[in-house]
């Protein structure tokens, strides 16, 4: 009885078909969005490049010890390109939202803000 209601169930209920992320936010405005969400994430998945900053060889006398700083000063570039980018990104989820809602009265602020950031004079 349970089985043919559970196969009842998948033939009312199929399964999604599989989609990519890149894929979808490509065919929308998302898709610049898109960008600044993968350059973000890159963090949470961290190559030996990027834990390089990390590192550091301190020499001591005729050795060098390998030392961990687990949190490395940041660049004045590297603070402002992180700003921008959470901006941009701020930015990009306001403009979905408002797309979603059908246009807003702010509609065309938001879309100058975001060609602003385009064209990097934000």
């Amino acid at each position: 009885m349970q089985a043919k209601r559970i196969r009842e169930l998948l033939a009312e209920f199929p399964k999604p078909a599989k989609f990519s992320v890149k894929g979808v936010a490509a065919e929308t405005v998302a898709d610049t969005a898109y960008l600044s969400y993968a350059i973000l994430s890159m963090d949470a998945h961290p190559s030996v490049t990027s834990l390089q900053r990390h590192l550091n060889w301190e020499p001591e006398g005729d050795t060098h010890h390998l030392t961990l700083t687990v949190v490395p000063a940041f660049t004045p570039k590297e603070r402002h390109k992180t700003i921008r980018e959470a901006c941009v990104a701020f930015v990009g989820v306001c403009i979905a939202f408002d797309q979603l809602l059908g246009g807003t009265s702010k509609s065309d602020a938001l879309r100058g803000l975001f060609e602003r950031f385009e064209a990097g004079a934000a």
